[in-house]
């Protein structure tokens, strides 16, 4: 699926056509794309289909994945993010992991030239704690790239099974696994790498907002505040001990020991999904407290004046 990627399209279709076998066929769904997209997937190769207009209660991207499985023809249908640029392996071994289970999922290797995004690579593996990212990767995706046999696509109704869904590849990884289908997640394995949002601090800003509006959809009060009590403690933990250490050697001590524990657990998070460069960005975990906070402030105050999440200057959720 693709709304206004014209800066993303030619490379991805790139990677792609270095991945595929000759039995393999590339489907482009351009969802209501006012720039260049269309255009220059045709003339990439791929097969343009333009999204029909948007029955009521479907999202975009969603109403997008389900034209383009229904218009495939092949068993085994792979949905990619138009940032995402695959390995030319990646097809192969998607479909290869879908001989053995229903459905593959990667999370790909994280590009972060900016610091923000560096930052908010880490707001992004809280929220998806807060969000409900408890299941076990049995069932849990991520549609950045999502592999499913067409038979237990169909069989659990396709995305019309999950039409309003934020995080639809949560709900779609949760839904196939209901209905005894089996997968599993991999996390940065090197068969996709993708730069989420940038360059541009405001889409980071925006991304950021949309995941932790899907997070307060999807988790009940309860599990979102022990939630935020965790991440609370966890992120503003280092400068509570940095305020101490001016006080005595051993809050001095505690601290370090603190904010080091706390920051070798976010590297073992992150590093998978990105090469941290330069190494000491774990020592900056508390700011991605305050950037956490941040964007769940702003979700919360939009959901509460009855403002829906936007991304793509289209409404994503309702309030």
């Amino acid at each position: 699926p693709m709304r206004n990627e014209g800066r993303h399209v030619a490379a991805c279709l790139a990677a792609v056509g270095r991945a595929l076998r000759p039995q393999d066929e590339v489907i482009v769904v351009d969802d209501h794309s006012t720039d260049d997209t269309a255009v220059i997937a045709v003339g990439a190769g791929a097969r343009v289909i333009a999204a029909p207009a948007l029955p009521p209660g479907w999202l975009g991207k969603v109403h997008a994945c389900h034209v383009g499985a229904q218009a495939a023809t092949r068993k085994v249908l792979l949905f990619l993010d138009a940032d995402v640029r695959i390995a030319p392996h990646a097809v192969a071994v998607a479909a290869g992991a879908c001989r053995d289970d229903s459905w593959f999922s990667e999370f790909p290797r994280q590009q972060l030239p900016s610091f923000a995004e560096r930052l908010g690579l880490g707001a992004l593996m809280a929220a998806r704690l807060a969000a409900g990212f408890r299941e076990d990767l049995t069932r849990s995706a991520c549609g950045q790239f999502l592999a499913v046999r067409r038979e237990a696509w169909e069989a659990v109704g396709g995305h019309a099974a999950i039409r309003n869904e934020i995080s639809d590849d949560m709900a779609f990884a949760r839904l196939l696994d209901n209905a005894g289908f089996g997968g599993r997640l991999t996390f940065g394995t090197g068969l996709a790498e993708t730069r989420m949002y940038g360059p541009d601090v405001r889409e980071v800003w925006r991304g950021w907002v949309k995941n932790l509006r899907a997070g307060a959809r999807a988790s009940t009060r309860g599990s979102t505040a022990v939630s935020l009590v965790v991440t609370a403690a966890f992120s503003t933990a280092a400068y509570i001990g940095w305020s101490l250490a001016f006080e005595t050697l051993y809050h001095t001590a505690a601290a370090i020991f603190l904010h080091l524990v706390s920051a070798a657990g976010f590297a073992a998070v992150v590093r998978p999904l990105h090469r941290l460069r330069p190494q000491h960005y774990p020592l900056l975990l508390p700011l991605v407290g305050f950037f956490v906070f941040a964007f769940l402030r702003s979700s919360l105050l939009a959901r509460g004046v009855g403002a829906p999440a936007v991304w793509k200057e289209r409404p994503v959720a309702a309030p």
